[in-house]
């Protein structure tokens, strides 16, 4: 079984160099993994959007580190608990 990650650039949507390693085994890859490594090919200043799955510390940091930008969606529990410090009451933007 194969896990495969493909960068997407947003305006065009063409794909950029797929990067892939196996699911399961002692060789498994995790998508965050295989994620840093894609980042390896981006242009310092691209922006990564990304889904719930990429919204954790590790990917940000990665990000970061190679000067990209990073707009990610956070689980409601990521969200609740670790930044707004308990349930959302309203909508808007927070730092």
């Amino acid at each position: 079984m194969l896990r495969i990650i493909v960068f997407h650039e947003l305006e065009t949507g063409l794909a950029e160099k797929p990067h892939w390693g196996p699911m399961y085994g002692t060789e498994a890859v995790s998508e965050q993994y295989l994620a840093e490594k894609a980042m390896d090919a981006l242009v310092p200043g691209s922006i990564l959007v990304g889904d719930r799955n990429f919204g954790v510390f590790s990917i940000v940091w990665a990000a970061h580190q190679r000067g990209l930008q990073v707009v990610v969606r956070l689980t409601a529990e990521r969200w609740r608990s670790k930044l707004a410090g308990g349930p959302i009451a309203e909508e808007g933007e927070r730092r």
